[in-house]
């Protein structure tokens, strides 16, 4: 007899987080935090090939440093900006239940990299006759990360960094701009979730390669 009640417990979290803001002198924006989590009742949401299950985990543990700069550089026009999350995150030690993959007690969650990192430069400048050029460039790291609900090491997505980059040349007062942007630069490939496929013994299936190098041109103005 199929149970009729789908109803899990609620979602609780203890947070706490210490950090600062700060300028040093007008170049110089750097910023950062110590932050601490326990999630009680987590509810992770599990496709398993057929039907998306919801069950809930008694304990999951967040702990990390989050570090952000912005950078205004002697070299008129050019800003730099970045950022770096260390985030050690953990199941806590429990008895799996139906749903609830065997790997999960004591081991990091899913899509939750252990090193996070994003950068970008940006430069702006006249080119007289009341124009002007913006360009940018930007990239995001991330370290080793699994795709997957049940932590399979078939869905293992290794290290992966993304380049994008933009020039724009518009009027100065932003009434109208012409970009030229690339995202992808290097084609990168990588698995946004790979699940199983139970009625396919031994087999996967993945939503599919996140967006490739991609480029284009846009038309900006303002009325």
């Amino acid at each position: 007899m199929i149970n009729p009640d789908t109803s899990f417990p609620a979602e609780t979290v203890e947070s706490y987080e210490a950090g600062f803001k700060s300028n040093l002198g007008s170049a110089l924006v750097l910023n950062a935090a110590v932050f601490d989590q326990t999630f009680k009742d987590f509810q992770l949401n599990t496709f398993t090939g057929i039907s998306f299950v919801v069950a809930s985990i008694p304990e999951v543990t967040t702990t990390g440093v989050d570090l952000d700069f912005v950078y205004r550089t002697p070299f008129e026009g050019l800003t730099l900006n970045g950022g770096v999350t260390y985030a050690v995150t953990q199941y806590g030690d429990f008895t799996p239940g139906p749903g609830i993959g065997p790997r999960l007690p004591g081991s990091r969650l899913s899509y939750a990299p252990l090193w996070s990192t994003s950068w970008a430069a940006a430069y702006e400048t006249d080119l007289g006759s009341e124009m002007k050029l913006r360009a940018s460039l930007s990239g995001r790291y991330t370290s080793r990360y699994n795709t997957g609900s049940n932590l399979d090491p078939l869905k293992d997505q290794p290290p992966i960094t993304l380049w994008n980059g933009r020039v724009a040349v518009g009027k100065a007062d932003d009434r109208w701009a012409v970009e030229l942007f690339a995202q992808n630069l290097t084609n990168e490939r990588f698995y946004q979730v790979v699940v199983d496929q139970p009625l396919q013994s031994g087999t996967y299936a993945a939503f599919l390669l996140g967006a490739p190098h991609t480029w284009g041109v846009t038309l900006r103005t303002e009325f």
